[in-house]
């Protein structure tokens, strides 16, 4: 547990940045509400291990869910690797990356025409994304990720991405919070969904929430990190829907068709 004084002086902090990138100060106001409710409420817990206990792997899940048979490693493939080399020195100031694999076989079989991502940080799922669109010649991205507040460089945001890509894909580097209305005015439809940021109860309640009536029906939620909390589990039984866990390494996924 953080010192008082460690609080203190990340609150601090978060004001600055807040105050010098005014634009995104609606999110600020959000991570509030989050302390307060949770203050009250306690949503904060992660998943008990007995609701964990029903899960695949990834592979057992693209066999089962999605009849796919032969798996492409896009971890393995020669333009991921030697995206990886090239970006190197970045790698480390970053969190680990969603699983790849899943949501790019995922993508390769069910060739959605409009995906949505949040939480793009150095851009290796929408690279993975990106690259199966490329494949299967139709469809485009939308990925939503707020510059880091300890890096100073905002082009880190997406930098994954092999120019190439662009013309598949609008990247927004605002809080989902701040963005997601001026997207949804434009009545998409989304056939895949995959949330990867906001890891607070509220966040990712809050999100599944408002993109639900934008998924289309068979479309797929797919959600990351779905052990942190129960804001998963929570929205699929509020919707009256199956969810499905994947483990990848020590990390749960959650999928829901709608």
């Amino acid at each position: 547990m953080l010192k008082k004084s460690n609080k203190i002086v990340i609150l601090i902090f978060y004001i600055k940045w807040y105050v010098k990138n005014f634009k995104f100060i609606l999110n600020f106001f959000f991570i509030l509400q989050n302390k307060f409710f949770n203050f009250f409420r306690n949503k904060e817990i992660n998943v008990n291990s007995k609701d964990l206990e029903n899960f695949f792997t990834s592979e057992q899940i693209l066999k089962k869910l999605f009849k796919i048979s032969k798996i492409n490693k896009f971890s393995n493939s020669k333009v991921f690797q030697n995206r990886k080399k090239i970006l190197k020195k970045y790698i480390k100031k970053f969190g680990g990356a969603a699983d790849i694999n899943l949501i790019y076989n995922i993508c390769l079989k069910k060739k959605p025409i409009k995906i949505l991502e949040t939480g793009v940080a150095l851009g290796w799922s929408s690279f993975a994304f990106l690259d199966a669109i490329n494949k299967n010649k139709k469809g485009a991205l939308i990925s939503i990720d707020m510059p880091y507040m300890d890096k100073e460089n905002k082009d880190y945001v997406g930098i994954a991405v092999p120019k190439k890509y662009f013309k598949m894909w609008t990247l927004y580097k605002y809080p989902d919070r701040v963005i997601l209305n001026k997207i949804l005015k434009s009545n998409f439809i989304f056939d895949l969904v995959h949330y990867d940021s906001d890891k607070s109860y509220y966040g990712r309640y809050w999100f599944y929430k408002k993109i639900w009536p934008h998924i289309k029906k068979k479309g797929l939620l797919i959600s990351d990190d779905v052990k942190d909390n129960y804001a998963f589990i929570d929205f699929a039984r509020l919707v009256n829907k199956k969810y499905y866990l994947t483990k990848n390494d020590k990390k749960y996924s959650g999928i829901i068709i709608k």
